[in-house]
């Protein structure tokens, strides 16, 4: 197998691995809500900020670190909006998302597992709860939809 040949195959998982959490995460937390007990909110936004923290990080490294690579390999260029926009595209939306994550997803997905528990023992929708979970679900939505873009490039490129 080849450089380019592994690094491909390092940027794919590695991008399903972080898109997959980042939509489980979407369908425990909305699941969980449904539910109206404050004891599995709280344990499904534990286990979120679980699988954020783990697999998520993980895929989001992966995904970005394989990706440069791969665009070195290919001689493509790092942000070079011509020739190739679509490139370009991915490349930005790829580091927004992993930005987003690092500075915004991962801290408020501990801060709302934590407001959660302390709801869960106060049986009670705190503000901070409320707070938290609406920012969860922005920031969650946000980085989901420049995956999405940052696929949708990657998949429909010119040949």
């Amino acid at each position: 197998m080849t450089t380019r040949g592994i690094l491909l195959l390092g940027h794919i998982f590695g991008f399903v691995l972080w898109f997959g959490v980042t939509f489980t995460v979407s369908l425990i937390s909305a699941r969980a809500k449904r539910t109206g007990d404050r004891t599995v909110m709280a344990f499904a936004y534990r286990s979120s900020q679980g699988m954020l923290k783990g697999p998520g990080l993980i895929g989001a490294i992966l995904a970005i670190v394989c990706g440069f690579g791969l665009t070195g390999v290919m001689e493509y260029g790092y942000f070079e909006p011509w020739p190739n926009h679509w490139m370009f595209q991915m490349q930005l939306m790829g580091v927004l998302a992993f930005l987003a994550m690092i500075l915004l997803q991962l801290p408020n997905a501990e801060r709302l597992a934590r407001a959660a528990e302390a709801s869960a023992a106060a049986d009670e929708d705190s503000e901070a709860f409320v707070s938290f979970h609406k920012r969860h679900a922005l920031i969650s939505s946000v980085i989901g939809l420049m995956l999405l873009v940052a696929l949708v490039l990657g998949s429909l490129k010119p040949v």
